[in-house]
């Protein structure tokens, strides 16, 4: 549970690279103005010349995705064609998102906790890629996340969400950071929390062994089984996918 401490809640906030700097400076500037650095990252990242909207060279399974249906990562990977949902409500959630990111990484470099914004990372070994929120002042590794006061309660009681675990571990898996750290806002009350995440060598297998798992899946020229739940259209995963359309009844072969 969250600690009520008011001494335990300064000790965790020390240990924690940007809760002390980013929490000194939101105080001091309410109405900030922001670098050089900033503002040109934010014009650079609103024409997406930079972060994962960019197109790369090659194919690759996503970081972000880890954790998520493994049939979704390879018909993604593959380039099944994807839904288009207008749906102006869920269109708007995910600019308020964007914005948010924008607002934590403008204020980062302005303060300078924050010495880089969406860096890439790519595996010259496995069909693995992604981009970073940033690298921190300290070469931590950063992880920005927006939730409802549902999914901050939850964090709050039991810690990051598994797969951003999985997805911080495969940005370790292909870079030499060792930490990162995840903050969480709550979109709905702008309350927000840092987590440390140091690197775990048990969690690296997990992450190699699923590219690996993927990886075979392609080979076979096999899309992985359904999950019990989209099979009978329900849950979270399927109403949210991108491929809940044609998923059940596609093949491989499909989208040779």
């Amino acid at each position: 549970m969250e600690m009520t401490n008011p001494l335990k809640k300064i000790i965790n906030a020390a240990s924690l690279p940007v809760t002390v700097r980013h929490s000194r400076w939101l105080e001091l500037n309410s109405n900030t103005k922001y670098n050089e650095k900033a503002l040109k990252f934010a014009a650079d990242a609103l024409a997406q010349d930079v972060g994962g909207n960019r197109k790369r060279a090659k194919r690759l399974f996503r970081s972000s995705a880890m954790g998520q249906c493994d049939r979704k990562r390879v018909m993604a990977y593959v380039g099944a064609p994807e839904q288009i949902v207008e749906n102006a409500d869920l269109a708007n959630i995910f600019h308020t998102g964007n914005f948010l990111h924008l607002k934590w990484q403008m204020a980062g470099l302005t303060e300078g906790w924050l010495a880089e914004a969406e860096v890439p990372a790519e595996s010259p070994t496995m069909l693995l890629g992604g981009t970073m929120d940033g690298i921190l002042y300290n070469g931590h590794g950063l992880e920005f996340k927006t939730i409802n006061s549902n999914g901050f309660r939850y964090v709050m009681d039991r810690g990051p969400d598994k797969k951003h675990i999985l997805q911080v571990h495969s940005y370790m898996a292909m870079t030499d950071i060792e930490q990162f750290s995840i903050i969480y806002e709550n979109k709905d009350t702008g309350v927000w929390r840092e987590f440390g995440v140091k690197k775990d060598d048990n969690i690296i297998s997990e992450v190699v062994n699923k590219i690996d798992e993927l990886t075979q899946a392609l080979e076979r020229e096999e899309l992985p089984p359904m999950l019990p739940l989209c099979q009978t259209k329900e849950g979270t995963e399927f109403r949210y996918c991108q491929f809940s359309d044609i998923c059940g009844t596609s093949k491989y072969s499909d989208f040779k």
